[in-house]
């Protein structure tokens, strides 16, 4: 049975005008101060079949504050993280790094989605394919404290971003970033977030950590099953989350969306947990001059779904400002979300997710 959930019209703060949205404006890119290097690397593509945990129950000892699992080293928790934007054409996957992320966070951009990948505790030796700014970029740096990662963007994304007071890195060269010879521009930059933890840092940039995402606990004991998420970010472009009693594994228009694994073989893209989070999405209209951009809205409230162990919750969230993060509730309770393996989706409130128990 389909179970259908119809968005609701909210109220959120957004400052630009709608227009018809355009190419993709990555395409009209300046980049930032820093300059670029051509060094070239290659990426692996075998497979491998992973091997799996699920951690639903709240852990004992210090835990991550982004997916609530436990982290070996307590050091680690310490330092600030990085927001990597991440390609996600298909020209892209699959992509590299993203195993490696404390979270994965999807929004749509010009007729496309991008991912953002989230380093906390976690590091990757080689993220990407990294690509373009966008003006919601500036709210999700804000969301974890933490600088971004891009490799350029329109003037005036680039200065809306600054203005939020986040950091930005761009294409700066080896070890930050590197080219590869496996793939073809603009499909073909990433990084190395060790290195760029230490450019960071060489820069002054702030090093506090994030704060806690959200209350971590488990789904209660009535919650419905869904053994399958479908998520129709526009017309044509369908994610479908499905649960294979371990974890949910992911497709992009029926296509396998792989990753990369640090050992360079590859896997089917897999989640433990789940955040929807139904968001006013828009093109945001430029200053003369400029291109229009995609944008959506994280600061205000929501519809909001949490997805584990094959069952949903549903609720709210609510975000007040920049500088906070998201409470999630269901009426007066809170929403708790169970540690693991976390896929968040900014997903359009104009759309419909549904799933099947």
């Amino acid at each position: 049975m389909m179970v259908m959930r119809s968005t609701s019209l909210l109220l959120v703060a957004a400052l630009a005008l709608a227009a018809c949205s355009g190419a993709d404006a990555s395409q009209q890119t300046t980049t930032t101060t820093d300059s670029p290097t051509t060094t070239e690397a290659s990426i692996t593509t075998t497979t491998t079949v992973p091997e799996t945990t699920t951690t639903t129950e709240q852990v004992a000892g210090p835990i991550s504050p982004i997916n609530g699992l436990f982290v070996d080293d307590e050091t680690l928790l310490d330092r600030r993280a990085l927001v990597v934007k991440i390609d996600n054409h298909p020209n892209a996957r699959p992509q590299s790094g993203l195993s490696e992320a404390d979270a994965v966070i999807e929004l749509m951009v010009e007729g496309i989605t991008r991912l953002v990948a989230v380093f906390h505790t976690g590091d990757a030796e080689t993220v990407g394919p990294i690509r373009s700014m966008r003006p919601t970029d500036g709210q999700l740096a804000t969301l974890f404290d933490a600088p971004l990662v891009a490799s350029g963007g329109q003037d005036w994304v680039i200065a809306s971003i600054r203005n939020t007071g986040t950091a930005i890195i761009g294409e700066v060269g080896r070890p930050q970033t590197f080219r590869s010879s496996s793939r073809s521009a603009p499909h073909n930059l990433y990084g190395n977030t060790i290195a760029i933890r230490d450019r960071a840092g060489a820069r002054g940039y702030d090093d506090a950590a994030p704060d806690q995402l959200w209350e971590f606990g488990d789904l209660p004991d009535d919650a419905h099953a869904a053994s399958e998420i479908v998520l129709p970010f526009a017309s044509g472009l369908v994610v479908r989350w499905t649960w294979d009693g371990e974890k949910y594994t992911k497709t992009t228009n029926g296509a396998t969306h792989r990753w990369i694994l640090p050992d360079g073989e590859s896997e089917q893209m897999w989640a433990e947990t789940i955040v929807v989070l139904e968001m006013l999405t828009y093109t945001q209209s430029p200053p003369p001059g400029g291109g229009p951009a995609k944008a959506v809205e994280s600061v205000g409230s929501g519809n909001a779904y949490v997805f584990a162990e094959g069952r949903v919750v549903e609720g709210t969230w609510q975000r007040d400002g920049l500088d906070e993060t998201f409470t999630l509730t269901t009426g007066e309770e809170t929403m708790a979300v169970p540690p693991g393996k976390l896929a968040i989706a900014f997903f359009d409130r104009d759309q419909t997710p549904s799933w099947s128990e």
